[in-house]
Formats: C-alpha cells, structure tokens, sequence
C-alpha cells in the first residue's frame, strides 16, 4: 500500500462526500484512504445548528489516524 490520504469535507457535507468517486478512484491507486465527519455533520441534509471549535475538528482528525 501506498501512502495515506485523509478526505475532511467542508461545509454543508459529511464524509459522504467522498465515497462515490474519491475512495474507489484512490484505493485503487492504491492509497489507504480515511473519510470521517467533522464533529455535527454525522447526518446528510442537516439543518441542526452546529457549534463546535477548530479544536474540536483537529482533536477529531486525530481520534481517527
């Protein structure tokens, strides 16, 4: 395996963004690929307002590598 690419979304997404045509085009070069949700994006479509650090974003990243 090559190395690792970790996918983080922006606004109004979640990891969802990334499955259909980033993660198979990529592990199939033969990258290990990580995809997660930012902290109050666990859901497609929500509208629930969301109040979180960019501490609590970076102490995500590093609950998931």
């Amino acid at each position: 395996m090559r190395e690792t690419i970790v996918f983080v979304h922006g606004i109004c997404h979640g990891s969802w963004c990334w499955e259909e045509q980033f993660i198979p085009y990529f592990e199939k070069q033969g990258y290990n690929c990580i995809t997660f949700n930012l902290p109050g994006h666990e859901t497609e479509g929500s509208t629930r307002r969301i109040s979180f650090s960019l501490g609590d974003y970076v102490q995500a990243l590093r609950n998931e590598v």
